[in-house]
């Protein structure tokens, strides 16, 4: 009997690949998105989309009987945002209602939940950090992730949830790491600092195919917490870079910006976007993770439970990627 699948961000970047995904393989499943979301990535998939929200509990123990659904993939949650309250109202306090919901209905089986690398604390190149690692995160966006963690910890007993942290994620529609991209096809390299900077990259359709196997393996017993990374386990900055100049047959030239002209930067666009309203692209935060020599993980605890091996190298995925931006138009 296949599984009924409900996806939270369903129609985000990796939750539409997710949905995709799993569509493929012939399951069930139902796409839960905030009423007025943009669904494009949804509307060509034969999935039900629910545009009911993580704020009502009780529509959610409705549509979760209802349909029967065994599996929920809670990707959902707020990435920007302009102080840690709205944060916590992005990814803790719909995360606290997904779990509620759950513990009231005996027919779910699994809940793989995203979390982030940027719950973590920084290293530095050539020693990513296991799950072993002290949770010291930099920001307000990884602090919001610490609690979403601690919170899905006091369901442990009562409901069967994995933690994954993935760091950075790109693929095709990704909007992310399109910037750096698009500098370097520019014929721009910028680096911070006078060191080499390295970071893990996840393919969008490895951490997709962790995710699925995560929820599918029987021998993963109780609630555990997994980094879920590429095909190495960090990339220097200028790895990458070769990679898409090579792609372009354009070369570049490397950009040194020290590390108190970043902070400066970031220090100047935060009181802008403050005075605007607005979420700042580049704030102290971010400048704070930025001039760090290293973010980057292993993925040899999910390797090890559950046999997560990524497929598609460095220089596959970004040839792929590019190639659907180039075809896109977004270069």
């Amino acid at each position: 009997m296949s599984q009924v699948v409900a996806i939270t961000g369903a129609n985000g970047f990796v939750g539409s690949h997710l949905a995709t995904q799993l569509l493929e393989e012939g399951y069930e499943v139902h796409c839960i998105v905030r009423k007025g979301s943009n669904i494009n990535a949804l509307k060509d998939l034969n999935c039900t989309i629910h545009p009911i929200g993580l704020l009502d509990t009780d529509a959610l123990v409705s549509l979760f009987k209802q349909y029967n659904i065994t599996w929920i993939f809670h990707l959902a949650g707020t990435v920007k945002a302009l102080k840690l309250d709205d944060y916590i109202s992005g990814n803790v306090t719909p995360t606290e209602n997904i779990l509620k919901a759950a513990s009231q209905v005996s027919n779910i089986q699994k809940i793989v939940m995203t979390s982030s690398l940027a719950a973590t604390a920084p290293t530095t190149v050539g020693k990513p950090n296991d799950e072993n690692v002290e949770n010291k995160p930099l920001t307000d966006y990884g602090r919001s992730k610490v609690m979403q963690e601690e919170l899905a910890k006091q369901y442990f007993d009562t409901l069967n949830i994995t933690i994954v942290r993935p760091p950075v994620v790109y693929g095709e529609r990704d909007t992310e790491v399109l910037l750096f991209f698009q500098t370097v096809k520019k014929g721009i390299l910028p680096l911070i600092g006078k060191e080499n900077q390295s970071l893990s990259l996840v393919y969008v359709g490895d951490l997709v195919r962790g995710l699925i196997d995560a929820a599918v393996n029987s021998q993963i017993t109780k609630s555990q917490t997994y980094f879920l990374g590429g095909h190495q386990d960090e990339y220097l900055w200028k790895d990458i870079a070769d990679i898409v100049s090579q792609t372009f047959g354009k070369s570049y030239f490397t950009i040194r910006v020290p590390k108190f002209l970043v902070h400066y930067i970031a220090g100047i666009s935060e009181f802008i976007a403050k005075i605007m309203g607005k979420v700042a692209i580049l704030n102290r935060q971010k400048a704070d993770e930025m001039v760090c020599p290293s973010w980057s993980c292993t993925s040899a605890k999910a390797n090890r439970d559950f046999g997560y091996t990524p497929k598609m190298s460095l220089q596959e995925g970004l040839t792929k990627t590019l190639a659907w931006y180039r075809n896109h138009q977004w270069m």
